[in-house]
């Protein structure tokens, strides 16, 4: 038979044991000693060598194009993610987190210096691209702009941007940031916005002609709302034209602008 101490070994290993399995999944005693589990984090980055901090602190670094860094064991509270890489604009949020829920940050980048070509007059297709540039329709709420997906729908009334939720249970952040609403207002400019279009692949971050620029735009206002120049000059319209560029028309000029 086994001695009462060698009993009493055993179950302080097992204590030990189940208290390190409890607390590696992310579970914890809150200050009421209610077991709780902590928050994970889950970012998508598009591109490679991007260094992800939280905190002030390195949590992950992208190894390739589309990778995804994952932070685990948050505790509730305000926490500031910086995502960055020493050609592009950072990207950060501000969020607060709380038990028993995950969430995803989605960054988007522009490089510092924007990748702008002048297209010559004489490129053959030089007075289509230009034309297209200039009369992209403005999508109204009678004639909405859909993402790629067809999930959200997006709009704009002189100066005010409108975002529409198309299908059920998409982007909950943006559209259900307290009480869930089907339209939501994603910045308020006091010009009217020239030009609208979703960022290729997303359906939650938009390209925007304002004033005397193009810049981009996240739909997500959690704490910080991200917005970074493309290109500024005098009095710019656009069109995409590929998932990596957009052609631009300025005063006359027609020049491609590089995406990130």
């Amino acid at each position: 038979m086994l001695s009462k101490r060698t009993t009493i070994i055993g179950l302080v290993i097992l204590a030990i044991a189940g208290a390190f399995v409890f607390y590696a999944l992310g579970y914890r005693l809150d200050s009421t000693l209610t077991i709780q589990q902590t928050s994970t984090i889950t970012i998508p980055i598009p591109h490679k060598n991007v260094v992800v901090y939280m905190d002030n602190e390195r949590r992950g670094f992208s190894r390739d194009e589309n990778d995804k860094i994952v932070i685990r064991g948050v505790q509730p509270g305000k926490h500031v993610i910086i995502a960055a890489r020493s050609d592009l604009v950072p990207w950060s949020k501000t969020l607060n987190t709380e038990y028993n829920k995950d969430f995803e940050l989605r960054p988007f980048f522009v490089k510092y210096e924007g990748d702008v070509t002048i297209v010559p007059t004489t490129a053959f297709d030089y007075a289509t691209r230009l034309k297209n540039a200039t009369s992209y329709p403005v999508p109204t709420s009678e004639s909405p702009l859909f993402s790629e997906d067809g999930s959200v729908a997006v709009m704009t009334d002189g100066g005010t941007l409108t975002a529409r939720r198309v299908r059920s249970s998409v982007l909950d952040y943006v559209f259900c940031p307290e009480k869930c609403s089907e339209m939501t207002t994603i910045a308020t400019f006091e010009v009217p916005v020239k030009n609208i279009a979703f960022y290729p692949g997303r359906n939650d971050v938009l390209i925007i002609a304002v004033s005397d620029g193009i810049f981009v735009i996240e739909l997500d206002k959690r704490e910080t709302q991200n917005f970074a120049p493309l290109y500024i000059g005098i009095a710019p319209t656009f069109k995409v034209t590929s998932d990596r560029t957009i052609d631009v028309a300025d005063k006359g000029n027609l020049l491609s602008v590089g995406l990130q």
